[in-house]
């Protein structure tokens, strides 16, 4: 299969992905029957899946203009980074991934009605430990060549949030019998052990970077699976009496 071929192929499914996120996160906004239950919970996923489109418009859109000039390669400067087209798409992705779990714990939170306590605030430090390494001069954002030991120092405490997260998720769904988060928190866990796979042998064994294909597939799975069951219909979440405290 030629590189071209290869490329549209890649472009193609991602303009699948995005158009479909896009789709979630319209839908959500335009939904206005939402149980009382479910608002809060409800409003945290509308957001983390809007900073997933937000972030991958950019990735997609520069994708789609690098190719249709012919050099991806195209160099851009973005406030003090110097990035090219691919990479600077990259680039935002990673920042609005982030985000996104820090929304996603915070779904956690208003789901299953928890306070703020230790475990929150790690999670929430492992968040901003991602975004202190990404700023640093080290970090090359101009050429898609992995760099190291940045590309590994910047993706350990995204793998850390991750299943952080999905442990939190996993946790308390299956204790409370709530399916619609126990399928959240396996797909969530199945997207951080894909990235933890390519972040740690993706290198070593370049095969290993098509896991980036299930990864995202599974963000759009958790997105339609919190949208028919929070927009879709009146779904019960669990008793606030259950899980207080």
């Amino acid at each position: 299969m030629s590189y071209r071929l290869m490329l549209w192929l890649q472009l193609g499914f991602c303009c699948f992905y995005l158009l479909s996120v896009w789709y979630l996160v319209i839908s959500m906004i335009i939904k206005r029957e939402l149980s009382a239950k479910d608002r809060s919970t409800a409003r945290w996923v509308l957001l983390a899946f809007a900073f997933l489109a937000l972030g991958d418009t950019p990735h997609i859109g520069l994708k789609l203009l690098g190719s249709a000039l012919g050099n991806l390669q195209h160099p851009i400067t973005v406030l003090w980074i110097k990035a090219d087209f691919d990479s600077f798409g990259a680039l935002s992705t990673e920042c609005t991934f982030t985000l996104f779990y820090v929304c996603m714990l915070f779904t956690w939170q208003a789901r299953f009605h928890r306070q703020t306590r230790l475990s929150v605030f790690l999670l929430l430090g492992m968040a901003a430990a991602r975004f202190l390494i990404m700023l640093h001069p080290d970090n090359v954002y101009s050429t898609l060549r992995v760099r190291e030991p940045w590309f590994t120092l910047r993706g350990m405490p995204f793998v850390l949030l991750q299943a952080g997260v999905a442990y939190l998720m996993l946790r308390d769904s299956l204790k409370y019998k709530d399916r619609t988060f126990i399928w959240i928190g396996m797909l969530m866990l199945f997207a951080a052990a894909c990235f933890a796979t390519v972040l740690f042998f993706g290198v070593r064994y370049p095969a290993l970077q098509m896991l980036m294909f299930p990864k995202t597939m599974a963000y759009l799975l958790i997105g339609f699976v919190a949208y028919w069951s929070l927009y879709r219909k009146e779904f019960t979440s669990p008793s606030a009496g259950l899980i207080s405290g």
